[in-house]
């Protein structure tokens, strides 16, 4: 996870960067196995919306074909 310096301060850049690292921690179990994903957003995240910043990484790595398919969906 790379967050540009623009952001702001350190201590922004860094919650920023727990916020993804914590949403892609959760997605390991259905995400493809022998890839490197490098995260580095554009814009500035709502880090206090967890669940916005979760459903826009989630399709964001469905539409790159990252996540693995569920077999009960």
């Amino acid at each position: 996870v790379i967050v540009p310096r623009r952001w702001g301060k350190v201590v922004r850049r860094n919650r920023a960067k727990r916020v993804l690292r914590e949403i892609l921690r959760a997605s390991l179990s259905s995400l493809m196995s022998g890839m490197d994903v490098l995260v580095l957003p554009k814009e500035q995240l709502p880090v206090n919306d967890h669940e916005k910043v979760c459903a826009e990484l989630q399709a964001l790595l469905k539409g790159l074909g990252l996540l693995i398919r569920n077999s009960h969906g």
